[in-house]
């Protein structure tokens, strides 16, 4: 499967109610591999375009990729420290509650994010999770299409599998060519 095919693949499935894409690569610029054109899509059918960055220069790189002198307005940008923390502390709720808003003022048109999550320590690996897991919960008949992305080569191993668990799909780079499988979500009972 080529980049193109595996990409498309993983666009198509933006009507599956609750889309939740785990992408594991290694550096930023896999991640730009495969951003632009995971909004290209989102320009071309209307969709609440936002990125959550650690690097406000990666929006620039995107829309200069994307090639659509509107893009600018088809793009939130926000940093991560907005999104996911208050007062220095991660804060899972809060970004619920930003993902609601969200969902109800545009509730016409499918939401489209993708979240860089490379600020990511051990520290706030567990609080994380949690919130990765709680996505699947709380989204999963919602028009969104969620992709986050992680830097494989700073996790562990057992890291990478509890995010995997996570998500309904992975998206990944195999010997140059990026492919896509569905996951098996963990349910765990309390």
């Amino acid at each position: 499967m080529s980049f193109t095919e595996a990409t498309n693949l993983c666009l198509d499935l933006k009507l599956d109610l609750g889309s939740h894409v785990i992408m594991l690569c290694n550096d930023r610029v896999e991640m730009l591999e495969v951003l632009p054109e995971y909004f290209k899509e989102g320009v071309k059918n209307n969709d609440l375009n936002i990125l959550i960055t650690t690097d406000d220069k990666m929006a620039d790189q995107i829309k200069n990729e994307v090639g659509d002198n509107d893009f600018n307005k088809k793009l939130l940008t926000m940093n991560y420290r907005y999104f996911y923390f208050v007062d220095e502390l991660f804060n899972a709720e809060q970004v619920y509650i930003q993902i609601d808003h969200l969902l109800e003022q545009n509730s016409q048109r499918t939401l489209r994010v993708a979240g860089d999550t490379s600020w990511i320590d051990a520290d706030k690996f567990k609080d994380l999770h949690e919130y990765e897991s709680g996505l699947n919960k709380r989204y999963n008949k919602t028009n969104i299409l969620l992709l986050c992305i992680y830097n494989s080569s700073v996790l562990n191993i057992e890291q990478i599998i509890k995010l995997i668990q996570a998500h309904n799909i992975i998206l990944f780079k195999e010997s140059g060519e990026w492919k896509l499988s569905k996951t098996v979500v963990r349910t765990i009972v309390e």
